[in-house]
């Protein structure tokens, strides 16, 4: 699914037309209509409002700017998951990740592996992409913006009252 795709996808299902999510990121409705068949190039400052307004546009931004090491999942699985079924697999990705990460040795001495060290890369980034999505999926059912969660996370993480 490309990025214009995404934009209309996400766009319907928030149930806005174009113009409104013109007015939401500050452009025209035209420019929506251009990003959403893919005659306009996204600029690094429409990507920046696209992934503030949605989180799954931040995913899909992320997958664009990282040459895919950030992995739209929801795309590549072709799910739209609720928030149970985000908690199960996010809690399910979690523990593969520990078991592969408890297992793997970093010592030089460790001529053999006890669990493939690519396994251990591809569990921990499952994991990662999960609570990304159940981290979006709670924001969504807050009803508020990506700047506003990250401006609450960053003051809790320089407060340390986590």
């Amino acid at each position: 699914m490309s990025i214009g795709d995404r934009i209309r996808q996400v766009r319907r299902s928030k149930k806005i037309s174009q113009h409104e999510l013109g007015q939401i990121l500050g452009y025209e409705r035209s420019a929506v209509t251009k990003f959403e068949n893919g005659s306009r190039q996204m600029t690094e400052e429409s990507e920046q409002k696209l992934s503030s307004w949605n989180w799954r546009m931040a995913l899909r931004v992320a997958q664009e700017r990282t040459n895919a090491f950030v992995v739209d999942v929801l795309d590549v699985l072709n799910i739209d998951p609720d928030i149970g079924m985000a908690k199960d697999i996010t809690l399910k990705e979690l523990e593969e990740a520990f078991k592969a990460l408890s297992q793997y040795r970093t010592s030089p001495i460790y001529k053999q592996q006890e669990v493939d060290p690519i396994k251990v890369a591809f569990e921990l980034r499952d994991a990662g992409l999960f609570a990304m999505v159940m981290a979006g999926l709670i924001q969504e059912g807050l009803n508020i913006s990506a700047s506003e969660l990250n401006t609450a996370y960053i003051e809790r993480l320089k407060s340390g009252t986590f």
